[in-house]
């Protein structure tokens, strides 16, 4: 799943993150606000997460696995798949 990432944070403007992830970008809100993705700051207007923490968040959705609810146990899931 997310090999050789397992203590990598890439920071990730919202909007760049749909495009990355094809999920429309008030999909990718939704999912920062409802399972807590990590918030690394502001870059002007535009919000900063962590790539690899929302990744982790939309593989749990996609294979219908539960989200972890913190991003230190999604994290987790990195080094489980790696």
């Amino acid at each position: 799943m997310f090999q050789g990432v397992a203590n990598l944070i890439e920071p990730i403007a919202l909007a760049d993150a749909a495009e990355r992830l094809d999920t429309p970008r008030s999909t990718i809100g939704v999912w920062v606000h409802r399972y807590g993705v990590r918030r690394l700051g502001t870059q002007g207007r535009r919000t900063l997460v962590d790539y690899w923490d929302l990744a982790a968040v939309e593989w749990c959705l996609r294979t219908g696995r539960a989200v972890p609810a913190t991003p230190a146990e999604r994290a987790e899931l990195r080094t489980v798949a790696a």
